[in-house]
């Protein structure tokens, strides 16, 4: 509070849309080179918006009730499991560390906050410009990096963490622009899928893929679509049993067919369905993917892993493993909860939401360690775009209300 206190309270209550809106244009220019930034604009930005309005206003900006009662039960339970887990002290620090990320995103559910949000509607048209020489930007660091350092290099590994993030944006600045400027849009449109083929992220393409089809099928059928994701994520709590079961029959065309990145996650899932047979219900405690045993039983067999992986690759799995069923449910409850939002936005935005669920989906399928607070910080900044841009649909109660005024 009081680094703010050389403002007047006008002062900082006029500030704080422009803060907002620069956290959104270092996220579509910087955060597309340097996936890490997100973290740094998500935690950090949250943080300051609600000490802005609490020094203009007096009053703290509470997060919204349910989601921080759902996510303080996550973290209290997070600390149960930790001690009943062999590795007690690494999944009891991943808990503060989780902490530490989740309650400060938590603050962009606040009523308050999702208020001054609709100040980036005067501006979603120029955030979509911005993304578009992002994306072009990224293009082009990519073959430059490309012939430079190598396909493998770190340099690369962050192009693509930042093309992933920016593909996350994407959509709700898509669904604006298509409104309210469609050169933009189709300009957006285009430099998405020039980075979408120079990107060496073979899962973040197939995110893209994904999300246009999932995007031209809910334009028609958005009620279709949205049961078909929600059926797809039931049947996704299936990928520790199609694991062991594809590892034993499609492991060899797999290993000489694909690239050695997925020969490896096969290896990974592979090994981690037989860590989660062992703890089914509590799991081995948050963060510990990294500290299980990896070369039983079929590790005389394995190509790629010589050691344990960093961490499953796959949202499912790393839940099944690290909090047993408990851990599952919370992500199914994440995943619906987010369908369900989607469902709730304005015709015209819909079938872009349902596009960066199913996007955002093959990313946490196939691609990043679950506790990343970047990917976190990604996704919060994500859904406080499409709720400060597309229009909530009221409520049956809401509707009654205004007709009996």
């Amino acid at each position: 509070m009081k680094i703010l206190a050389f403002l007047s309270r006008a002062k900082i209550k006029a500030l704080a849309p422009a803060f907002l809106l620069g956290v959104y244009m270092f996220a579509v220019t910087l955060g597309l080179v340097n996936g890490g930034v997100w973290a740094t604009l998500g935690i950090a930005g949250a943080l300051l918006l609600a000490l802005m309005l609490w020094a203009a206003d007096k009053k703290f900006p509470w997060p919204d009730q349910k989601t921080a009662l759902l996510t303080l039960l996550f973290l209290g339970l997070s600390v149960v499991l930790a001690f009943f887990s062999p590795f007690q002290e690494k999944a009891l620090s991943t808990t503060f560390k989780m902490a530490s990320i989740f309650l400060p995103l938590l603050l962009l559910s606040s009523p308050r906050l999702l208020a001054l949000g609709q100040c980036l509607r005067t501006e979603a048209v120029d955030l979509a410009e911005l993304l578009t020489f992002g994306f072009v930007f990224l293009s082009l660091a990519l073959v430059m990096f490309s012939f430079l350092v190598g396909f493998e290099s770190p340099q690369i590994t962050k192009l693509n963490r930042g093309f992933s993030y920016g593909l996350l944006l994407a959509p709700p600045l898509l669904a604006w622009a298509m409104q309210h400027s469609k050169e933009q849009g189709y300009a957006l449109l285009a430099a998405l899928v020039l980075a979408t083929l120079l990107t060496h992220s073979r899962v973040a393409q197939a995110g893209v893929i994904v999300a246009l089809g999932v995007f031209v099928v809910a334009r028609f059928w958005p009620v279709l679509v949205t049961w078909l994701l929600g059926f797809g994520m039931i049947l996704s709590l299936l990928w520790p049993f199609a694991a062991r079961w594809s590892f034993l029959h499609t492991h060899d065309f797999v290993t000489s067919k694909l690239p050695a990145s997925w020969g490896a996650r096969m290896e990974i899932w592979d090994y981690m369905a037989y860590r989660i047979a062992e703890k089914p219900i509590l799991g081995w405690g948050l963060g510990t993917s990294d500290q299980l045993v990896w070369d039983k039983p079929h590790g005389d067999f394995y190509h790629y892993l010589i050691i344990p992986a960093a961490h499953p690759h796959n949202a499912v799995i790393q839940l099944w493993a690290e909090m047993g069923l408990i851990g599952l449910a919370f992500g199914a409850l994440a995943c619906f909860w987010l369908l369900r939002s989607a469902s709730k936005l304005e015709e015209s935005f819909r079938p872009f939401a349902l596009a960066a669920l199913a996007g955002g989906c093959v990313l946490l399928l196939a691609a990043y360690n679950l506790w990343t607070d970047s990917l976190w910080a990604a996704f919060a900044l994500t859904v406080y775009l499409f709720a400060s841009l597309g229009k909530i649909k009221p409520s049956l109660s809401a509707k009654l209300q205004d007709e009996g005024q």
